[in-house]
């Protein structure tokens, strides 16, 4: 007769015994990664969103870069949703900006700006619309302005933008690919001093998208102290002068200047001078906006304060142990504007030959 064995299945474990009670559908916490993605909101639940919104406008076979805090690049080539590639947790700010315009439009961000409160952000509005033909936007990028600063832009003498953020900037007004842009400060953050790189030169046949304004805590290095002439100007009743100019800093971006001459008891200026500044001193201010630096030159733009509160373009120019002031002249074929580093350069070498600079007085 057979028997029967009254053997028991293996006890199982604890662990074992709790899986085999919960549902095929549960998610385990133990389980494999697949099994966890099977279930949803793994992401979300540890704060993991994403950024986008929508596009319209973008031209057909026309293309725009999007960026997030000036990183993250995304590419959109149609109209419709985006979503930037990188996923950002709750909590942390976002800056939707365009790097990179389409060709022959000019593209806005609406509500670009935010903190990803616990949910996607997908409200994102990016605004294309079509230039007019010929033209091309200037724009660039802006670093280093500390919270609650306020700087203030102008291209070609007008079209100021004010900005208060750090990142990419755009100003409104094309500008035809025949011309040039000339970006300057118009107005500086409350204590700091913001220096231009690429500010000037044509537009050609694309967008300007390489300004770069870069802000910081420095002083300028405006000069200051008394600085001479290099021209001999034979004059009555001194046989013999030497300009002498008188500068007085009186703020980062602002100075008073006052005109003298060092008189000599030779024709040639080789005998011993004495110092005689004007018995009425003019006391001229010049206010700074905008300065660019190529290796030992570096210029300072402003305006001169005349009499009866006229102001006249000028550019003072530091380059090794010489100081010279170029004027901008519309009267001469072609105009004296200064407008370019590169017409600024080429100015002050020939201003320099014709001994029409300074340098620090030793009088």
């Amino acid at each position: 007769m057979p028997t029967t064995s009254s053997a028991q299945p293996p006890m199982a474990s604890p662990s074992s015994a709790l899986r085999y009670r919960r549902t095929p559908t549960a998610c385990l916490a133990l389980a494999l990664p697949l099994l966890l993605v099977a279930c949803g909101g793994g992401d979300e639940g540890v704060g993991d969103f994403t950024v986008g919104g929508v596009v319209s406008g973008v031209g057909e076979g026309r293309s725009l870069t999007l960026q997030n805090q000036g990183a993250d690049d995304l590419t959109v080539a149609a109209n419709g949703s985006f979503t930037m590639g990188r996923r950002v947790a709750t909590g942390s700010a976002y800056a939707i900006a365009v790097s990179s315009q389409p060709a022959g439009q000019r593209c806005s961000v609406a509500q670009g700006t935010g903190t990803v409160q616990a949910a996607n952000v997908a409200d994102v509005a990016v605004r294309c619309e079509t230039l007019p033909a010929g033209t091309h936007t200037v724009g660039g990028q802006v670093t280093g302005l500390l919270p609650g600063g306020r700087l203030v832009l102008q291209n070609n003498q007008g079209d100021d933008l004010a900005l208060t953020d750090n990142g990419r900037f755009l100003f409104a007004t094309p500008v035809a690919g025949s011309s040039t842009y000339a970006v300057r400060v118009l107005s500086h953050p409350a204590g700091q001093v913001c220096t231009l790189a690429n500010a000037s030169g044509p537009v050609g046949n694309a967008h300007v998208q390489s300004v770069q304004v870069a802000c910081a805590r420095t002083t300028w290095a405006l000069p200051q102290g008394d600085w001479t002439g290099e021209y001999c100007n034979p004059s009555f009743p001194d046989p013999g002068q030497l300009s002498q100019l008188r500068i007085v800093r009186r703020s980062e971006t602002r100075v008073a200047v006052s005109n003298g001459h060092v008189a000599f008891t030779t024709a040639d200026c080789s005998g011993r001078g004495g110092v005689y500044m004007d018995s009425i001193p003019q006391n001229k201010e010049t206010v700074f906006d905008r300065q660019e630096s190529r290796g030992d030159l570096t210029a300072f733009w402003g305006d001169q304060i005349e009499d009866g509160g006229t102001k006249v373009r000028v550019v003072w120019v530091r380059k090794g142990e010489y100081l010279c002031r170029l004027y901008q002249d519309f009267r001469t074929t072609p105009p004296t504007d200064y407008l370019t580093l590169d017409s600024v350069v080429q100015g002050t070498d020939k201003a320099i030959a014709l001994k029409q600079c300074h340098r620090p007085s030793p009088y």
